[in-house]
């Protein structure tokens, strides 16, 4: 399965309040609010329906290429273990 790297993430937007003004400097009628974003990185996931937008902004914003933030299970479970 594959997953974003939620911490990776919110590290490179500026955690929950850098993510939640980046979404809405970029989509002025989002209808978020900071608890709604803090959750996502308490749970380490982020909603589906924001997913493709979060991805935007790393690449716009943060200047990340996409695919850095995507996750093989596997491979995180790997990683995690050797760091």
């Amino acid at each position: 399965m594959v997953k974003l790297d939620v911490p990776f993430i919110f590290d490179k937007l500026g955690g929950p309040i850098g993510v939640l003004r980046h979404i809405k400097e970029h989509w002025l009628d989002a209808d978020l609010n900071y608890a709604t974003v803090q959750m996502w990185l308490q749970r380490d996931a982020i909603s589906a329906t924001w997913q493709a937008s979060i991805l935007y902004l790393m690449h716009e914003v943060a200047g990340v290429d996409p695919m850095l933030c995507i996750w093989d299970e596997r491979d995180l479970k790997m990683f995690r273990e050797h760091t």
